[in-house]
């Protein structure tokens, strides 16, 4: 169990950060707040909340793939995606 609360501990120090937290934590936190950075000077507060809930969507439908025999097709389509990216860039030069 002790080796349990070591992984929760790395795990949670490595969250700081990841632009995903902080936009996350951002979201819940007046604008007057913000800190100094680009991707929040550039960015409408609107669109950078938009932007994070998303990606937030698209991180829990990654999960409710991996929970489904889908997850052993996953990795060739991503590397079927990555092939056909790089197809066009062939072509065009």
């Amino acid at each position: 169990m002790g080796l349990f609360g070591v992984f929760l501990y790395m795990g949670v120090s490595g969250m700081n950060g990841v632009q995903f937290f902080d936009r996350l934590t951002l979201c819940f936190m007046p604008v007057k707040h913000h800190p100094n950075v680009s991707y929040v000077k550039k960015v409408k507060t609107w669109r950078m909340v938009l932007f994070t809930v998303f990606q937030g969507f698209g991180l829990i439908i990654l999960w409710i793939v991996k929970s489904t025999p889908a997850a052993l097709v996953l990795p060739l389509l991503c590397c079927c995606y990555d092939s056909l990216q790089i197809v066009p860039e062939v072509h065009l030069h």
